[in-house]
């Protein structure tokens, strides 16, 4: 939060924007406000993350059924960027795990990868570009 993001969150809350400047150089707050955030930014992603496959099947039919060219073409676009993005992330988490096991074996929490917010980022990247008709 730099500039007119403190003058705005301070005008937002009604408090004086040199309060907010102050805030944010005490590390326990700026360790609350990075934990709401990520607390935020899961609850989001579990939102989403329900309605992954509904929104999938409805880009497939898009794909299948269309009767526009270019609706059929984007669509099916987005379902090979869609499909390319899961298998990455699906590595990235593999290989992750290895490096953990190896790195400090049993120890290390089982979930680390938070899959919510990969499925967020994968929405927030494909869907915008299927509206758009970029993909």
């Amino acid at each position: 939060m730099a500039g007119d993001n403190v003058t705005a969150t301070a005008a937002a809350v009604g408090i004086n924007r040199r309060t907010v400047a102050r805030w944010m150089d005490d590390p326990r707050f700026t360790a609350a406000l990075r934990s709401a955030r990520a607390d935020a930014i899961g609850q989001a992603a579990r939102r989403t993350a329900g309605a992954l496959d509904r929104m999938a099947q409805i880009v497939i039919d898009l794909a299948e059924r269309s009767e526009d060219d270019a609706v059929r073409l984007r669509a099916a676009l987005a379902v090979l960027a869609m499909h390319a993005d899961l298998m990455d992330l699906g590595e990235m988490d593999d290989r992750l795990r290895q490096l953990e096991a190896a790195t400090v074996g049993d120890a290390w929490p089982a979930q680390v990868f938070d899959h919510g917010r990969a499925v967020a980022a994968l929405e927030a990247r494909a869907l915008p570009a299927l509206e758009d008709g970029e993909a």
